[in-house]
């Protein structure tokens, strides 16, 4: 009688021990979801650091690379001053007796031709030499409340018989009510002209020039051509002063090297930005952000 009272008692041991291992299994289970779950957040975790990490590292050379820029634009521009005004005053005593003597010489085609030359030569240096002097200031200048719009349109129209001798075809998609900049409008269209001037330059066969504002952080201006492109080895050396890689267009004249160099300085000098994206054959991209006007506050 015993014995078989004991029967249930045995089987619902065994059924308590199936319960505690199925409960067991469970809990494992469940630990293991859990350090699943905490081991995918933490790989996510060391993603988001990594890339933290690579925008860092990006922005370290963006800054190494600005702080160079700046040292060349500083040295190269106390050198500037001085040489400059040194060289103005021989350029134009030569190239006032050179056109003299070419009146003189009139009927004589070999010697005026090379008068010719020695005046175009006296024009392109007094050029070098008055960009030389644009390039050392790039201070000191009134700043305002400016319009970039209007100055992209003046600069345009400024250049539009050459952009039709050229066969250039632009396009303005300039956004309307752009927010004004704290900036000095004659340096600004220094920047434009320079940078449409060098893409005219570089669609030695015609192209497209696209020209584009907009407004988000800061107001940005696009500049896209359609010419020949900067090699990828050249990028990095553009705005150093007197590199260039225009070995002369349709009228024969190279590049001073200067032009890029002073519209980084001048953009510096706004607080703004300046990049580039080129591809050989392709075209050359570049992108413009000047920050927002700060409006007074009245307490």
């Amino acid at each position: 009688m015993r014995l078989w009272k004991q029967e249930p008692s045995l089987e619902q041991a065994r059924r308590a021990d199936r319960a505690r291992l199925v409960e067991q299994r469970r809990e494992r289970r469940r630990v293991v979801a859990s350090l699943g779950s905490e081991l995918s957040r933490d790989r996510r975790q060391v993603k988001v650091l990594r890339a933290d990490e690579a925008r860092l590292a990006r922005l370290v050379r963006e800054l190494e690379r600005s702080l160079v820029n700046a040292e060349k634009l500083a040295s190269i521009g106390m050198l500037a001053a001085g040489v400059a005004h040194e060289v103005n005053t021989p350029l134009a005593v030569i190239s006032s007796y050179a056109q003299l003597l070419q009146k003189q010489l009139q009927g004589d085609d070999k010697r005026t031709s090379l008068l010719d030359k020695i005046t175009r030569q006296t024009f392109r240096a007094s050029e070098i030499v008055n960009s030389l002097l644009n390039f050392s200031r790039t201070s000191g200048s009134e700043f305002a409340e400016v319009d970039l719009n209007k100055i992209i349109h003046e600069t345009l129209a400024l250049l539009e018989h050459q952009f039709k001798t050229t066969q250039v075809k632009v396009q303005e998609d300039l956004l309307p009510a752009l927010p004004p900049i704290h900036g000095n409008a004659g340096k600004l269209q220094q920047v434009f002209l320079n940078l449409f001037l060098n893409a005219k330059d570089a669609m030695a066969s015609g192209g497209m020039l696209r020209v584009a504002t907009q407004n988000g952080d800061g107001v940005r201006v696009m500049i896209a051509d359609t010419g020949s492109g900067i090699a990828q080895e050249h990028i990095q050396r553009i705005y150093d002063p007197f590199f260039t890689t225009k070995n002369g267009g349709r009228d024969g004249r190279k590049g001073t090297g200067l032009g890029l160099s002073v519209t980084y300085g001048i953009i510096q000098e706004h607080a703004g930005k300046i990049q580039v994206e080129s591809h050989v054959g392709q075209g050359t991209t570049f992108y413009l952000e000047f920050p927002l006007m700060r409006k007074a506050v009245n307490v």
